[in-house]
Parts: C-alpha cells; sequence; structure tokens
C-alpha cells in the first residue's frame, strides 16, 4: 500500500483519486515473497488454503483507501531495522531493501540490533506503556535513528525473528544490560510468546 510519489502531478492525481474513487490495494499475492510456480504448488497441494488467500485478497481489494491520504517524507535507505517487542523480550534484523522500498519486501538479514538501537526502542516502548509493538527504523544519515513505522498488530512469515552468531533466540534487558537468550520464542508466529505475554499482563492485573 506504500506509493512512492516523485512529481507534484503525481502526488495530485494520488491525492484526486483518494478523494474521488478511492485507491486500490493490489489484488493477488505478494510479488516479492514467491512467483506463479511457487503459488500453483501451494494452491494444488492445499486448495483450502487457496480459496482462503483468495477471499483474503478480494476482502482486502474491495477496502479501498478513500477520504485520506498519510503523506511522509521518503528517508534514502539501503536496509530498515525492525525491531519487535513482545512483553520483555526483543527481538530484530533488517528488512532487505528490494527496488525503492524494504516495507512489505519480506526480505530479511539476521544482523543482530546494536544494543544502541535497542536502547532507542526499549525508550520509545517505556515513555508510552507498549508491550507488545513492532517499530520500523531507518537510519538517517543527519538525524540518526527515525521512526518510519509502529505497529502492534504484526507478523512474521520467517521462523524466527533474530539471529546472533548462527543462533536464534531473544533479547532481555537483565540489570541494566542487554542479554542474548538461546532458543526458539517464535513459534506460531510468535503468537505462543504473545498468549504468554497477555496472561503474565492479567495476572499483574490482578495483584
Amino acid at each position: 500500500g506504500v506509493k512512492i510519489m516523485r512529481t507534484k502531478k503525481e502526488l495530485e492525481r494520488y491525492i484526486h483519486t483518494a478523494f474521488g474513487k478511492g485507491i486500490r490495494r493490489r489484488l493477488g499475492p505478494n510479488k516479492n515473497t514467491g512467483n506463479i510456480s511457487s503459488w500453483s504448488k501451494k494452491a494444488y497441494a492445499n486448495p483450502r488454503f487457496f480459496w482462503r488467500k483468495i477471499k483474503k485478497y478480494l476482502e482486502i481489494y474491495k477496502d479501498a483507501q478513500k477520504g485520506f491520504v498519510i503523506l511522509q517524507e521518503y528517508v534514502p535507505h539501503d536496509f530498515e531495522w525492525r525491531i519487535v517487542k513482545i512483553g520483555e523480550s526483543w527481538f530484530g534484523h533488517q528488512k532487505v531493501k528490494i527496488g525503492d522500498k524494504a516495507s512489505g519486501s519480506k526480505g530479511i538479514n539476521y544482523i543482530a540490533p546494536p544494543f544502541e538501537l535497542l536502547d532507542f526502542c526499549k525508550n520509545i516502548c517505556d515513555l508510552q506503556g507498549f508491550n507488545s509493538m513492532a517499530i520500523d527504523i531507518f537510519e538517517h544519515p543527519e538525524k540518526g535513528y527515525v521512526v518510519n513505522e509502529l505497529q502492534t498488530i504484526f507478523g512474521h512469515v520467517q521462523d524466527y525473528i533474530l539471529e546472533v552468531n548462527g543462533k536464534i533466540g531473544r533479547f532481555r534487558h537483565l540489570n541494566n544490560e542487554w542479554v542474548f537468550e538461546v532458543g526458539d520464542f517464535n513459534t506460531n508466529e510468535s503468537y505462543d510468546l504473545r498468549l504468554e505475554t497477555a496472561i503474565e499482563l492479567y495476572k499483574e492485573s490482578l495483584t
């Protein structure tokens, strides 16, 4: 759903469309995450999955962006950091840029985020009281770390979202230090950890 505007006329057309008939997202799967051959194999192997996907694509397509636009500065970048906080667990990696955007590319470089970046994100979450959040970060050549997106609803297609020296796991902030713990904390697309965190928060609310 992200489009880069390169000229004033292109932006004007976009705005007129948004406040007219509306802007529709693509119909069909993300070309950055597969091809016709791979999609066909999945559809043949699991017809029910195929029809669920078709229904989802149609719902997304019908839900036009109408009556509003969101504009933001384009920050030149080679990659985008994705930092994830779920409870007291922290994860991160680089999102690979394809074309002009890293957003939506689904490509990953499993490079562990520097501690100063984790500190930056932790400060945001502590100040705002965020317990479950995905933060997309650019490294601005003059401003340093800048936030591109904050998402409370997020997912991941990969089996895990943090790797340090070839080992999967999570970071935790213990005794004012970042500590890496080895383990698979992203099972079931991290919903197991989300549920565990929700239960812990509920128990804390009762005390």
